[in-house]
């Protein structure tokens, strides 16, 4: 997963923007997360938990969007989408799905949790 992050040094805002199929990722960054340093950390304490239980599965319902932490992957889904139709698969609705679901790797998405700590830091 790339990623890259900017700042409005006008406004003093911070905005993620992740790689094709990873929108979601980048989306729940900004409005579950956001700049708060302590939230990250707790983040990162789930991340090792579930490297020392890979199969134990973790789930945090946020505002907008819910993370799920299971068997070295991690997925990030927006919570307004209620089932998994065939509707959601359609050729027509791939961009859109990318925005409200997004699955990558426990390494990946702790590296961008890292180093948008740094970064906002």
């Amino acid at each position: 997963m790339d990623f890259e992050f900017k700042k409005n040094t006008l406004l003093g805002t911070y905005t993620v923007y992740c790689s094709m199929g990873h929108e979601a990722v980048a989306q729940w960054l900004e409005s579950e997360l956001g700049t708060e340093i302590t939230n990250i950390d707790k983040h990162l304490d789930l991340l090792e938990q579930a490297r020392i239980s890979p199969f134990k599965e973790i789930n945090l319902l946020g505002q907008g969007y819910s993370l799920s932490i299971y068997d070295n992957e991690v997925t990030i889904k927006a919570n307004t989408v209620q089932d998994e139709s065939d509707d959601w698969h359609d050729e027509e609705l791939g961009s859109y799905s990318n925005e409200t679901e997004s699955v990558c790797g426990l390494d990946d998405f702790e590296s961008l949790l890292v180093q948008w700590r740094d970064f906002i830091g």
